[in-house]
Order: structure tokens, then C-alpha cells, then sequence
């Protein structure tokens, strides 16, 4: 007689957000972010892209886009100097979206 076991592998959203979020390059029209993967144990099956959105902080949401990899370049945008902005990235696996990891600046174009 043989016997089988079944093992069920219970795959869920990432339990994880990205790490080392950093601002590669900004201006009035554009803004570049990078980041770090999920940690290999908070990441609940293959990643398979990542979830932005940039909003102004506390406030209105300007764009959200998905990204394949770990950076990201969000055009098209009008940026004002002075106002404070939030970067929001969660990474998503075939289940769902995990929790973001959000990075704050503020854009400065410097002395006209």
C-alpha cells in the first residue's frame, strides 16, 4: 500500500513593503524613485510588480502607476516648490498587494 501527502502550499498577500526607498532625480514634470525587494520571508509567493502612487501629503492623490521592477519615473506631472509630496510603493504577488513604504520630499527648483 502507498501513501501520498498533499501539502498546500497557502500562498497570501506580501506581509512586507519595499525597502530603501530613495528619490533618484525630480522636477516640475517628473519625479525617478528606486527601491529594495520585500525581504525574501514577507513576500508569500513570486512578486510580480510593484503598485505607486504619488499624492501631495495628507491630500489628493496625482498619479498611480505599476512598475515591473524596483524603479520607477513618473512624468507628466505639474510639481509646485514648497509643497510636500508622498511616494507610496507596495510590492504584488498573484494574491494581492502587501503594505507600502512611502517616502516624503519636496521639490525644489531651485533659485530663478
Amino acid at each position: 500500500m502507498e501513501y501520498y501527502s498533499i501539502v498546500h502550499l497557502l500562498h497570501t498577500d506580501p506581509s512586507g513593503a519595499p525597502q530603501n526607498v530613495a528619490l533618484l532625480s525630480s522636477s516640475a514634470t517628473s519625479v525617478m524613485f528606486s527601491w529594495s525587494e520585500v525581504a525574501c520571508g514577507q513576500r508569500n509567493g513570486s512578486i510580480t510588480g510593484y503598485d505607486c502612487t504619488l499624492r501631495i501629503k495628507d491630500g489628493m492623490t496625482l498619479q498611480t502607476t505599476h512598475s515591473p521592477d524596483e524603479v520607477e519615473e513618473i512624468s507628466g506631472l505639474n510639481l509646485q516648490c514648497g509643497v510636500n509630496y508622498e511616494f507610496a510603493v507596495k510590492a504584488v504577488n498573484s494574491i494581492g498587494a502587501g503594505p507600502e513604504e512611502t517616502f516624503e520630499f519636496t521639490v525644489d527648483l531651485g533659485k530663478r
